[in-house]
């Protein structure tokens, strides 16, 4: 549309359509009415839009309605006196006085220009431009403007100001169409094209004035009229979705890398011309190439910089700053490719990294990889290479040499320096890892080969101190493949039900009546039989199965407990473990609430027992959550008490209820020699006011010792093995009459 009626006014001015006076008047009120529409359209814009936006196309409205006030001017003269128009005039005020305007408003548009080199750069880019246009101004008119000379010193100033503004602003809308945000960047193409267009017009204006040429509405004129029109179209798109949506897509960055070079071979082409044309260069000629070759020698340095900074950030890791899994599959190939055709690679993954990101954040889980990372590089020799492969899972290339015993070491020591916690929201959290190594290359001929084996070992092992780094073999690939489909079972299990809850008495060591039933899971395999918790809770846990295995637990012993309770009329207590997976899980106090409404079963009748270990994997969390269902009446027990760290500040810290004695300690009490260990402890639970179970008993010797060093409570196989639902019901009619 604007090209339509551009050519339609130049083809009037061209033919005289209705003489001279009518194409004078066409003329002028042609170019004034495009600047108003120009100055009308940024006007609206700005009701549009906000903030810098806003400003800079306020400043290009003024700087419009600036120059339409020279048209005015110019229309007085030359319509109204109908005499020619002084050079300089009032006219040239507001042409002249639109150029800061314009300049302060490019300034002040938002740019996809970051960092201390990118400006640098940015600027080059702008001063090879400005440079380049100076050479064209200069061959083709500033020249003949300067040795022209004019009627005063003021009109030569003027002359030379018209071209030379223009540089600046055609120098500025480029570098600004080519950087600018996407939402700006469609009406800042428009803009660019409107000022240029308004800058050949005034260079040209400024040389035939100067030679004493210029006429009044000639087909030249039509150029001020296509820049204010493209103006306006570009102040109508701006702060609109057809603006925005137009370049949602970045620049192509070929197009931004030319941008300065385009002017620059124009520059050299015309001072070519003009150098043959004059046989000869006079010297601001000559300085300007020379300042334009230092630029360009200047810009491609910087090219150079940055392709190196680029090729940096395309082999490196954005977050950790480690190099990431494309240099570190080079570096393996290097290695493999050498004489010796060997190496040694560790493939580290952190354990529950994914649980630590549900519980504290992603920002929490980028802090974690982030110092990962720089304790493996600590931890490294000067030839070994860390990566950041992904997520939570590093890589660690061994220098050339180095023996299986020496990569072990080297592995043991990186899971040592991992495990010391890290301080996250001024709380400390403990990540554990586990490493897959494969040495010698083992026959591997490319990166992906080694880096798949290693991710067979790592999946073999897991975060246990015994297991945590596991070396390849080639029996590993028919070991993973059994895990595989353990694993697949394991997850059909709970849907098929086929896990099912045994029930192990503890009774009152006085009177071996039951008071309590301790909950543990059973495995109904449709291959292997019953199979014990020590065959499949360490995978239920791996694989996070632990989590609905547990809530299922939960759920069914708490129905069946309080059905006994209900029925037979025994004031049972209730006691299922919770492992520390379960306990960094926020599902965890939904499924005991969940449990205890279900069922009705009083929440002062269930106690969650929980290991010291597990503890202290997941103090943080489970702290939070077992306080929250203890507000609820639920009772803690603390299971294995003696083996672990023994903390007592866990113990007030977790408000613990009741402490169960390890089976260790009660297998060596008998009536002649009593356990020093098992009477300290004893003693320590009734300091603390806390009911102690002694596990294991097996023998009525145990029995009795317990009994003489007062003992309340017991379990184990001289009472019962953990037995079906139907097998403890009776069991209970039983103790139900004994107690009668």
């Amino acid at each position: 549309m604007v090209l339509v009626a551009v050519s339609m006014f130049a083809l009037w001015l061209f033919i005289h359509i209705g003489g001279v006076t009518v194409t004078m008047w066409v003329d002028d009120l042609g170019e004034l009415g495009a600047a108003v529409a120009g100055a009308i359209a940024c006007a609206v814009a700005t009701r549009r839009l906000s903030g810098r936006d806003r400003r800079s196309w306020a400043l290009i409205a003024a700087s419009c309605a600036t120059w339409a006030a020279g048209e005015l001017a110019w229309c007085w003269y030359e319509l109204i006196q109908n005499t020619p128009v002084p050079f300089p005039s009032l006219a040239d005020v507001g042409f002249l006085g639109a150029v800061p305007l314009m300049i302060a408003g490019l300034l002040g548009f938002p740019q996809l220009i970051r960092g201390a080199a990118a400006r640098m750069q940015t600027g080059v880019d702008g001063l090879i431009i400005a440079t380049a246009l100076l050479v064209i101004s200069w061959s083709t008119l500033l020249s003949a403007i300067y040795s022209g000379g004019s009627d005063s010193p003021l009109g030569m100033v003027l002359s030379l100001a018209y071209p030379i503004s223009d540089i600046a602003i055609v120098t500025m809308a480029l570098l600004l169409a080519t950087r600018a945000r996407a939402s700006t960047r469609t009406p800042l193409l428009l803009l660019a094209a409107g000022v240029t267009a308004s800058a050949l017009a005034d260079s040209s204006f400024a040389y035939f004035t100067a030679t004493g040429s210029f006429a009044s509405g000639t087909p030249l004129d039509s150029a001020w009229v296509a820049a204010f029109l493209l103006i306006a179209l570009a102040g109508m798109q701006a702060g609109t979705s057809a603006g925005s949506s137009a370049a949602r897509a970045p620049l192509p960055s070929r197009l931004r890398v030319a941008a300065p070079y385009l002017p620059v071979a124009i520059a050299a082409a015309v001072a070519i011309w003009r150098i043959t044309a004059q046989h000869g260069i006079d010297t601001f000629l000559l300085v300007s190439i020379i300042t334009l070759i230092a630029l360009v020698v200047v810009r491609q340095s910087l090219a150079l910089f940055e392709g190196a900074g680029l090729l940096h950030t395309l082999s490196h890791d954005g977050l950790t700053g480690l190099p990431n899994r494309d240099l570190l599959r080079r570096r393996i190939n290097d290695a493999l490719n050498t004489a010796q055709g060997d190496c040694t690679l560790l493939l580290i993954e952190l354990a529950e990294f994914n649980e630590i990101i549900d519980r504290l954040g992603r920002t929490a889980g980028d802090r974690i990889l982030v110092i990962t990372g720089r304790r493996l590089q600590m931890g490294l020799r000067g030839g070994d290479l860390a990566a950041h492969l992904a997520g939570e899972q590093f890589g660690v290339l061994l220098d050339d040499g180095t023996s299986l015993d020496d990569a072990v070491s080297i592995g043991r020591r990186l899971l040592k320096s991992l495990e010391e916690p890290i301080e996250v929201d001024a709380r400390p959290v403990r990540v554990r890892g586990r490493i897959g190594l494969v040495s010698g290359g083992h026959g591997a001929h490319e990166a992906h080969e080694m880096l798949r084996r290693a991710e067979i070992a790592v999946s073999m092992g897991d975060a246990t101190e015994d297991n945590a780094l596991v070396v390849y073999t080639s029996g590993l690939e028919a070991a993973l493949d059994e895990q595989v489909r353990w694993r697949a079972e394991l997850e059909a299990a709970l849907s098929a039900d086929q896990f099912v809850v045994h029930y192990q008495p503890i009774v009152e060591v006085a009177t071996q009546r039951i008071v309590g039933v301790e909950a543990l899971v059973r495995w109904q395999h449709g291959r292997l039989g019953l199979l014990a918790p020590g065959r499949f809770i360490a995978d239920l846990e791996r694989t996070g199965l632990i989590v609905d295995v547990g809530a299922w637990v939960l759920k069914d012993a708490c129905r069946t407990v309080q059905q006994w309770r209900t029925q037979l009329g025994v004031p049972l207590y209730l006691t299922v473990n919770a492992s520390s997976v379960q306990l960094q899980r926020l599902e965890f106090e939904t499924a005991v609430r969940a449990a205890l409404a279900n069922s009705g079963l009083p929440a002062d009748a269930l106690v969650i027992e929980l290991t010291e270990s597990g503890l202290i994997e997941g103090a943080g969390a489970a702290q939070t959550q077992l306080r929250s269902v203890r507000s609820d009446g639920v009772r803690l027990a603390l299971d294995d008490f003696g083996t672990g760290y023994s903390s007592l500040t866990y113990l007030q810290q977790f408000d613990v209820d009741l402490l169960k004695i390890d089976k260790s300690f009660v297998d060596q009490v008998t009536v002649t020699s009593s356990q020093p260990l098992v009477k300290v402890l004893l003693d320590l639970g009734a300091a603390l006011g806390l009911a102690t179970v002694a596990e294991g008993v097996e023998s009525e010797e145990q029995h009795e010792a317990l009994h003489a060093m007062g003992c309340r409570l017991a379990q184990g196989y001289l009472y019962s093995r953990p037995v079906p639902a139907a097998d403890l019901e009776l069991l209970l009619h039983g103790n139900r009459v004994a107690a009668a």
